[in-house]
């Protein structure tokens, strides 16, 4: 069994979206065989887990927030996004939907999310058969994300404290 070292900061002033946010964000790392290290950076909205993978690389984690999150068919679904440092989409992922089940099984099951990977929210996604509304969804609240990421300031290499 892997060890994890956690090293988390939690400010209690935080909105309870916020702490949930971070819950996920945090049981999505500690989930995840990717990840050695992982530390809680930025504060409220502006929160993003800053993970190393053993080999020296280091990706940015980045939840849905409320107000960045498209409804679909039935309800807005909760993404989180794995990015290098220079903001590059490396993985997308489904973390909570109220959508119709059958069409996120299928949503997930298909190749859907790997079209975001390197994507720079310009080029056309193709949605899944039959899950249109809510593949639509997804993708506009994916460019909303991108557009708060790419306002964030990272921390610098120098400040990465796992």
């Amino acid at each position: 069994m892997k060890s994890l070292l956690i090293t988390i900061s939690l400010i209690l002033t935080w909105g309870l979206n916020s702490v949930e946010n971070h819950k996920l964000l945090l049981e999505y790392a500690q989930n995840s065989e990717r990840f050695i290290t992982y530390n809680l950076v930025g504060e409220s909205d502006d929160c993003y887990l800053q993970a190393e993978n053993g080999h020296g690389e280091i990706s940015l984690l980045f939840i849905s927030q409320e107000a960045e999150e498209v409804r679909g068919y039935q309800s807005k679904s909760k993404i989180i996004l794995q990015v290098t440092k220079e903001k590059i989409i490396q993985d997308a992922q489904l973390i909570q939907s109220k959508d119709t089940p059958s069409y996120v099984k299928r949503i997930k099951r298909s190749n859907f999310f790997q079209q975001f990977v390197g994507w720079n929210g310009k080029s056309e996604i193709k949605a899944v058969t039959g899950a249109t509304i809510t593949c639509n969804a997804v993708e506009t609240t994916i460019a909303n994300m991108l557009e708060r990421i790419n306002k964030i300031t990272l921390i610098s290499e120098e400040d990465w404290q796992p």
